[in-house]
């Protein structure tokens, strides 16, 4: 009965339920748009072959892992900076987001460097495949500058976000979306007196997107916002107790968010020793069921922020309350995601030209997967928003870590070079971890240790 009664409050708290929409709606909304985007991009490079597919695939698992080390940092600085802003502290914003630009830059250009002059590197991680190797030198080699440009874009969007300006983020992510849209159409096919370039030309066009991104973040950041408009000595000047802070709160996470990426980036270790058809059958697997789990990253992105100002406004009890009605959410949210996955997996997959093998394997992993995304949404509201808006950043990446490297990582490569299993097999797998880190991240949820005021 409280459960029921918990889920009638939630849906009756209509100011809950707009703050959360004003928030969480935006980034939602970028998050669908990109996913929808690298479905297009799917698309359009699995009209040049599968092994195209393949190599854009894992070539992308490498800034997958970069995406992973620059969201650990601002999603630490993040945090400070929501909980500074409901503190109304200013100048502790300011020297946040300055120690989170500079760490975020040289992130950019290590991995500027590697994914530019030591592809094949990166590429020998993943694939035994000659053919996607070679392809995917290429593509690493023409999108090396996207790594610079998202280390800059991705830090001022967590900002904007964390001084209640989601707005404009989710401008500059339509702006790039669509321009990621165009510019692939146009360089992969040869349209409108571009070259076709084939799958160096969706590289180009990542690079191209990521530029227009940054530009409106700057631009707006530029004309109208009034917190960085500051004196340079005011990024500065950082006190032992304040950098030790910062250290406190996003080293873990980006430890987290590192092991996590990395961790899930060598399943395809695994999916990439079954074939090329393994690979094509996950790729477009993930890049599907990545539309489903927008929601709970953007429930995620509003639990940050908004419990993160609570609490730094010392408002402890409202946080605590907030934080059952956002796991009540997501999980309704999930439950209506799982039935729509169900009924459009298979018209989905009329869209890709592929064979019947692929076909079928991505049906199948579809099916597995819609079975077990509102674990995927409990955990990921808990650990990645409601435990690290109070700074309770170690926690979350002992739980989110440690599923992935001592339960799916082990069990995939089990399943794909010793039990030689079927990649749907393998793929299922690779999810047990997602049901047994859910049950231990609510225990830690419960334990309260994370309702705590950083100011």
């Amino acid at each position: 009965m409280k459960i029921f009664a918990l889920v009638r409050d939630t849906f009756k708290d209509k100011s809950f339920l707009r703050r959360t929409a004003d928030f969480s709606l935006s980034v939602i909304l970028t998050y669908v748009l990109t996913t929808v985007t690298n479905l297009v991009d799917t698309m359009m490079v699995g009209t040049l072959g599968e092994v195209s597919i393949s190599a854009v695939g894992l070539a992308n698992k490498f800034f997958y892992v970069f995406t992973s080390v620059v969201f650990g940092v601002h999603s630490g600085a993040g945090l400070l900076m929501a909980q500074y802003y409901g503190a109304g502290n200013e100048d502790n914003v300011r020297k946040t987001f300055s120690l989170g630009f500079i760490i975020n830059i040289f992130c950019g250009l290590l991995f500027f460097v590697v994914a530019t002059f030591f592809p094949g590197l990166i590429m020998g991680i993943f694939t035994t495949s000659p053919e996607s190797t070679a392809a995917g030198i290429m593509y690493l080699r023409a999108s090396g500058l996207s790594y610079l440009l998202f280390a800059v874009s991705s830090i001022l969007s967590s900002f904007l976000k964390s001084t209640y300006r989601v707005k404009v983020t989710a401008v500059s992510s339509i702006v790039s979306i669509l321009s990621n849209v165009f510019f692939n159409y146009c360089l992969i096919y040869g349209a409108f007196g571009f070259p076709a370039l084939g799958i160096v030309g969706a590289a180009i066009a990542t690079v191209l997107a990521r530029f227009a991104e940054m530009m409106i973040l700057v631009g707006f950041i530029v004309a109208k916002d009034k917190i960085l408009k500051a004196k340079l000595s005011h990024f500065f000047g950082w006190s032992p107790e304040f950098t030790a802070k910062f250290i406190k709160c996003s080293v873990p996470i980006m430890i987290n968010e590192v092991l996590w990426g990395l961790g899930t980036s060598l399943y395809y270790v695994g999916y990439g020793h079954m074939g090329d058809k393994a690979t094509a059958v996950v790729t477009i697997t993930d890049n599907v069921i990545k539309i489903f789990n927008t929601a709970a990253n953007g429930l995620a992105s509003a639990s940050l922020v908004l419990l993160g100002m609570e609490l730094g406004a010392g408002k402890v009890k409202e946080a605590w309350d907030h934080s059952r009605k956002l796991i009540v959410l997501g999980i309704c949210i999930a439950l209506m995601c799982s039935a729509t996955i169900l009924l459009i997996r298979v018209p989905v997959m009329g869209f890709f030209d592929v064979s019947e093998e692929v076909f079928n394997g991505a049906v199948g992993c579809m099916g597995v997967y819609a079975c077990t995304i509102p674990f995927y949404y409990v955990y990921c509201i808990v650990i990645v928003g409601i435990l690290r808006s109070g700074g309770d950043s170690k926690a979350s990446m002992v739980l989110d870590s440690s599923g992935v490297w001592f339960v799916a990582l082990p069990l995939v490569l089990l399943g794909a070079f010793v039990w030689k299993l079927p990649i749907v097999a393998v793929y299922a797998l690779s999810l047990l971890e997602e049901v047994l880190k859910t049950f231990a991240c609510l225990i830690r949820y419960r334990k309260k240790k994370w309702l705590r005021n950083l100011t």
